[in-house]
């Protein structure tokens, strides 16, 4: 939920983004037809804003409604938008409200060669997964079906959730968007060992042990496959991902303060920055230079950088004309502070003379969590936010507009019905709409389902305990996958919380999110939470404003009953009041005619006669 500007101006109004699947509103099922859209739909929309504007081309037509949901020729997305009785009493008086539709979001911002900051695309991030998959534990498969992997985009198969491909002198490398990627399921270890099992002594006990790549007692998880159409096509197990691995993509332009970046990125010997010998060391690719020397920072060729990258640099530049990349590894944590092998984090056991990897290192538990935290520190993220002394930071968390790679995109909400819902204004909108012109990312949180036991069937029942065979996780599954999600339900995508969302409704009387749990996030979200001890930031609670409405409810109706007595005591009143006022009328008019009366009656009148006087 967020209020949105309008023609740039701010408005009185709030866009709130709902599920298909939520019942904390009533919405009429024909209106729930018309603006909560397919998952096909969803990730054209998604395609369309986070690609350059293409003259070429159909508009964007509704699969279920026939609704123009893009519009090629003015490059305008027309969002399916119902109105509560609040807004529409206010957009009959003003319909401009809702075109030209813009919003402002918290946003990491860059250093500039001229020393202010603009936006740094998100695009600019991505985590590489390519050590993974050339394990044996994934080549050993020929078939994508068997691999436990995700799926691999190509021109007629794209999901926002598959493998970006870049392939160069016959390598390929393949890019997750870490958006996707659940944030608890990341280890500072490294995994993956794509070298021990070369060596012609296989007994060195310095080594961590591997089967298939793998390194042994590494964590895992279950992921899932899910296609254009939201649907789970395939389980699978796989190892942690990497920190080290996320990768932060910058080009070497005069536009960007680069050289920063780089520098950032290196070992900075007893604490003074770094000559520029570390140039000559960009392109060299032997172990010695990428691991040990330099292992955050690398220069690539254009050729070499990811599609979705260079066109999102490419929406922010002024100069397209882009021949280079540096990547970098901000949290890689084997950067080291002194010229000192054992001031920094060792992943790797090398050779004499650090000239070949031999192996992924192996650590003794006892020491583990002190090299993570006396050697682990994420000295690149201390850098660019200026938390080192006399050093100036690069990046910075600033409140701004929200640009997309489609950066001349218009969008327009598209009044189809009125909802009977009062309060606050409301636009209500899909929720992976609201996430993507606020900002955030469409993924959604799928959870495996971890349960050691198969308790679908009794093998022996007893008084106190039942027993049951232990449950047979599969490596791959591409029968029944959805079986797997804890939900067990088929259509378990509609049912799955955003990863990334700001507004939290629940028909609960209880604050759940509250009362059962604690969640707090640093002040500074520039990135995973580390363990820091010097305190890049402040920790507050997650929860910043928590409103009931059941609360609201029973005050409203209080008011009703306190209105309705009210009344009653006013009906009542008046009542009684007339009815003295008609006796006292009655009263004065007897007593003032009392005498004539009798009069009359002496003459021998009588009362129908009295009436016609």
């Amino acid at each position: 939920m967020f209020s949105p500007y309008s023609n740039n101006l701010k408005t009185n109004y709030q866009i709130l983004g709902l599920d298909k699947t939520q019942n904390s509103f009533k919405i009429d099922d024909q209106l729930k037809n018309k603006v909560f859209l397919s998952n096909s739909d969803i990730q054209n929309i998604y395609q369309i804003i986070n690609s350059p504007y293409q003259k070429q081309g159909d508009d964007l037509i509704s699969s279920s409604t026939n609704q123009i949901l893009y519009s090629r020729k003015t490059n305008t997305s027309n969002v399916p938008t119902i109105l509560n009785q609040t807004l529409n009493n206010h957009f009959l008086n003003n319909q401009n409200i809702l075109d030209n539709i813009s919003s402002y979001n918290s946003q990491l911002m860059y250093k500039t060669k001229s020393n202010d900051f603009k936006i740094l695309p998100k695009q600019a991030w991505l985590y590489d997964d390519t050590d993974y998959l050339n394990t044996k534990y994934v080549t050993k498969h020929a078939k994508w079906m068997d691999q436990p992997i995700q799926s691999i985009n190509d021109q007629n198969n794209y999901s926002s959730y598959g493998y970006k491909i870049v392939e160069n002198n016959n390598k390929k490398h393949y890019y997750l968007n870490p958006y996707n990627l659940d944030v608890n399921k990341f280890t500072q270890r490294q995994v993956i060992d794509l070298w021990s099992d070369k060596n012609e002594n296989n007994k060195d006990l310095s080594i961590e042990k591997q089967v298939d790549n793998i390194v042994e007692n590494s964590p895992i998880f279950g992921d899932f496959v899910i296609n254009k159409n939201g649907e789970i096509i395939k389980s699978f197990l796989r190892p942690y991902y990497q920190l080290r691995n996320l990768k932060l993509f910058i080009p070497i332009s005069d536009e960007i303060s680069w050289e920063d970046f780089a520098k950032y990125a290196l070992g900075w010997g007893n604490n003074q920055e770094p000559n520029d010998d570390w140039k000559a060391n960009l392109e060299k690719q032997d172990e010695h230079t990428r691991e040990y020397i330099q292992p955050a920072l690398k220069k690539l060729k254009i050729d070499q950088v990811p599609l979705s990258v260079k066109n999102a640099w490419d929406s922010v530049l002024t100069n397209k004309n882009i021949t280079d990349y540096i990547e970098v590894r901000p949290y890689d944590f084997s950067i080291e502070q002194e010229r000192r092998i054992d001031r920094r984090h060792i992943y790797f056991q090398f050779t004499p003379g650090y000239i070949n990897i031999k192996g992924v290192l192996k650590s003794a538990p006892t020491t583990s969590l002190d090299n993570l935290i006396l050697n682990g520190s994420a000295l690149f993220y201390r850098r660019t936010l200026g938390k080192r002394k006399n050093i100036a930071p690069i990046l910075k968390l600033e409140n701004n507009k929200v640009n997309y790679v489609n950066k001349d995109l218009k969008i327009k909400l598209t009044n189809i019905g009125v909802s009977d819902i009062y309060g606050k204004s409301y636009a209500i909108i899909d929720s992976d709409l609201a996430n993507m012109i606020y900002g955030y990312d469409i993924s959604r949180s799928i959870n495996y389902d971890y349960k050691p036991f198969d308790t679908s069937k009794i093998i022996k029942r007893n008084q106190l305990f039942n027993t049951y065979n232990t449950t047979n996780w599969q490596k791959q599954n591409i029968i029944d996958p959805w079986k797997n999600t804890y939900l067990k339900s088929k259509n378990v995508y509609d049912y799955s919380p955003h990863y990334y969302y700001n507004t939290i409704f629940s028909n609960s009387n209880e604050p759940l999110t509250i009362t059962s749990s604690i969640s707090i996030i640093p002040e500074k979200r520039l990135g995973l939470a580390i363990i820091d001890l010097l305190n890049l930031s402040d920790y507050k609670t997650a929860i910043s404003n928590v409103n009931f409405i059941n609360q609201t409810k029973q005050l409203i109706d209080q008011l009703t009953k306190t209105s309705i007595y009210i009344a009653i005591i006013i009906i009542t009143a008046i009542s009684l009041s007339a009815s003295l006022l008609i006796m006292l009328i009655t009263n004065i008019y007897i007593s003032q005619y009392k005498s004539f009366m009798i009069m009359l009656r002496s003459m021998g009148h009588t009362n129908k006669q009295f009436d016609m006087f």
